[in-house]
């Protein structure tokens, strides 16, 4: 007969609120982290919410902006997620140009839309399947250069528009990508680049 401690009535339970245990210590460490981020907000406050990861919501500027930090795990890096509100008709991503994408255009596996400036071509990609329109709003002087301060000063992984939102990615995240100067000044530029997007067409 197997020893009683191993039945599932009694090796199940403990290893439940061990997981349990983990996990709000895990979210209670997150939540230590992005707290301090409602003071970029409008009226230097913001709601946390979520179970595990989570995200602090408010406004900036008089729109809706948030943040979101993943733990990550064994095959995904822990992310630090800067979100602004943006209704614009565009889907983008733009991120650094590395041997990976590079490979992945000679096998013709990624279109990278060329916006006509050599240097900025050089160091990032460009994805967008509406390309006119992409390109007229990657020209405003304005834009370009809060694009190339994202990507290439101020340690954004990843900037994409995705349905609703104009999303900033930290893969990896460290201590001072989550600094409130850094983030405010990441926001600022995001709030640049929201304005002509949303008369993108």
């Amino acid at each position: 007969m197997d020893p009683f401690w191993l039945q599932p009535q009694f090796f199940f339970p403990p290893f439940i609120a061990i997981a349990i245990v983990l996990i709000v210590v895990v979210r209670a460490r997150l939540r230590a982290k992005i707290a301090p981020l409602g003071e970029v907000l409008d009226g230097q406050q913001g709601d946390v919410t979520g179970p595990v990861a989570p995200t602090l919501t408010g406004m900036f500027k008089g729109r809706e902006a948030s943040f979101l930090l993943t733990p990550g795990g064994k095959n995904a890096p822990p992310k630090f997620f800067i979100n602004v509100a943006c209704g614009g008709p565009l889907l983008f991503e733009i991120y650094r140009e590395d041997i990976g994408s590079r490979f992945a255009k000679r096998l013709h596996l990624l279109t990278d839309v060329e916006i006509g400036d050599p240097d900025l071509d050089a160091k990032l990609v460009f994805s967008c399947k509406e390309q006119e329109p992409f390109s007229r709003w990657m020209a405003v002087a304005e834009v370009k250069r809060a694009v190339a301060s994202l990507l290439l000063s101020r340690g954004v992984d990843r900037l994409a528009l995705e349905s609703d939102r104009l999303r900033a990615v930290h893969f990896h995240y460290t201590a001072g990508d989550l600094e409130i100067a850094r983030v405010r000044a990441v926001l600022e530029e995001m709030e640049i680049l929201v304005r002509p997007l949303e008369s993108a067409s």
